[in-house]
């Protein structure tokens, strides 16, 4: 009861805020297409923290749709100061949502309800499918996704290849791009395995017709590697430090080239 407790307490007093974390593309000079929305605890000293704690108690609890809920109703706030601009740009933005929310029917209801009443985010999203082991209805989800998809939301398999059932979720879910799990990107310098998964995965999704997207970018060397190995985005801190949302989305269309590239 005391973890539920503090769930519900960082939910409702304000201790949840929104970072960005740029996403480039590694074929055009690393121009950026778009960031992905990072979730941070502010603690009671004033400490930044990653969500790490708060995310296991939500799972444990079953109460990761009350968090997906929190994160959309936020992005959709901060980017009214900035979607005509974005979109003008060419640019997207990248949200993740959970696997036990995507199995709960309430939550795909109200979440696609969400986005028919969100016109102008339809077509700035970026759905990241977050624990894809713990979708229990894939028919139902799956007709979701492709709604969606027709209103211009994308989606993303996030931490590719991590899951037994990762292939299965490619082959099973219309997604749009795969983000491949930091654990091979991490390593590609030194790891000769790591680099023939990252690029056989970067194959596998040029052969799908989707984007592939390469996370823990954390050094030159490593983003050196995923340019060689055929992979079409990347992201980490070698190209871009996480900042408060509202200036990255501001960033992100500033001097935007006319004819940007396609955000995964």
């Amino acid at each position: 009861m005391r973890r539920e407790a503090w769930f519900k307490d960082v939910l409702t007093g304000s201790h949840l805020e929104l970072y960005g974390q740029k996403i480039v593309a590694c074929a055009d000079g690393l121009a950026p297409c778009g960031a992905e929305c990072l979730l941070r605890v502010r603690t009671h000293r004033g400490l930044l923290r990653p969500p790490g704690s708060l995310l296991r108690v939500g799972q444990r609890l079953q109460c990761m749709a009350w968090l997906d809920e929190w994160v959309l109703r936020e992005v959709r706030r901060i980017t009214a100061a900035h979607g005509a601009a974005l979109r003008a740009a060419g640019r997207r933005i990248s949200v993740n949502l959970s696997g036990q929310s995507l199995s709960d029917r309430d939550f795909l209801r109200c979440f696609e309800q969400w986005v028919l009443a969100a016109p102008d985010l339809q077509d700035l999203i970026t759905f990241e499918l977050t624990e894809t082991e713990a979708i229990r209805d894939l028919g139902r989800v799956r007709g979701c996704m492709r709604r969606l998809q027709r209103l211009g939301c994308r989606f993303a398999l996030d931490d590719f290849g991590v899951g037994v059932n990762s292939l299965c979720y490619l082959k099973a879910l219309p997604v749009d791009a795969v983000k491949l799990d930091g654990m091979f990107v991490r390593d590609l310098p030194c790891s000769a395995r790591s680099r023939a998964t990252v690029s056989a995965v970067a194959q596998l999704a040029a052969a799908f017709g989707i984007a592939c997207v390469a996370e823990y970018v954390e050094s030159p060397a490593i983003l050196n590697l995923v340019r060689e190995l055929g992979v079409d985005y990347g992201q980490g801190h070698a190209i871009h430090r996480p900042e408060p949302l509202p200036a990255v989305l501001a960033a992100l269309w500033l001097d935007a080239p006319p004819a940007p590239p396609a955000a995964p």
